[in-house]
């Protein structure tokens, strides 16, 4: 079996690993523009469809192993994969993300929470 890599390289699929990132499916707070960081709000619907789709372009891929942060939304945008490939979704704290709340933080009292994200 081959597989393209970068620029159209090839190689045998055993001597690669494919490593698959997906950002969590869409939350209320996403909607309305707030930093989520460590607060868990689960997906809402568009949330649960977003992970529905991407358990059907993942799922079949046979992966070896489904890791998602701890916090509730990336497990359920995990679990769709993990469900499709006959997994458990897999939990690594140090996939959490950060605290954007400035009490929460060393940074400057004076320190105001950007109104958008790039």
């Amino acid at each position: 079996m081959i597989r393209t890599g970068i620029a159209g390289q090839t190689s045998d699929a055993a001597d690669c690993t494919v490593v698959y990132l997906a950002r969590h499916g869409q939350t209320p707070l996403n909607e309305s523009g707030v930093l989520r960081g460590l607060a868990d709000p689960a997906l809402d619907e568009a949330g649960r469809e977003q992970a529905r789709r991407l358990g059907m372009a993942l799922g079949p891929r046979s992966p070896s192993l489904v890791v998602a942060s701890p916090l509730r939304r990336a497990i359920q945008t995990a679990q769709p994969v993990a469900d499709r490939a006959g997994l458990p979704v897999t939990t690594d704290q140090r996939l959490v993300d950060r605290e954007y709340r400035p009490s929460a933080t060393a940074l400057p009292a004076a320190w105001t929470m950007p109104t958008r994200i790039c």
